[in-house]
């Protein structure tokens, strides 16, 4: 941005340590630049210079908006989600009993020849 397309009062995105984040410009500084406020953090911070600055921000209202009907359509796909696993049956287990103690025994087997030790 210029110097002579920023206001006083004005909401804009700037790059505050590596970040862009939303800045209110509160006043101009006697050394140069603005001083502004983080929006994000609520912290006074200086912008020394326009090319900090990325151009105006968006609409703080309207983001909290798409925010909230984000978090209803996560909230009720998971509730969906969640009928929808009640609903099946439960899955068929790989390993049943016998079989389960059968297949760690020759685990145990194998692993003990391979070693040289005895079996258990």
């Amino acid at each position: 941005m210029k110097n002579n397309e920023v206001t006083l009062g004005g909401t804009y995105l700037a790059k505050v340590t590596d970040k862009v984040v939303p800045v209110r410009i509160d006043a101009t500084n006697p050394h140069g630049g603005w001083d502004a406020t983080n929006l994000a953090t609520n912290k006074k911070v200086r912008i020394k210079s326009a090319q900090r600055l990325r151009g105006p921000a968006p609409d703080r209202q309207a983001s909290q908006r798409t925010r909230a009907v984000a978090e209803a359509q996560a909230a009720d796909a998971a509730a969906n989600a969640r009928a929808r696993q009640r609903d099946q049956p439960p899955q068929r287990r790989r390993w049943a009993g016998s079989q389960r103690s059968r297949r760690s025994r020759q685990l145990r087997t194998f692993s003990a020849k391979s070693t040289g030790t005895k079996k258990y």
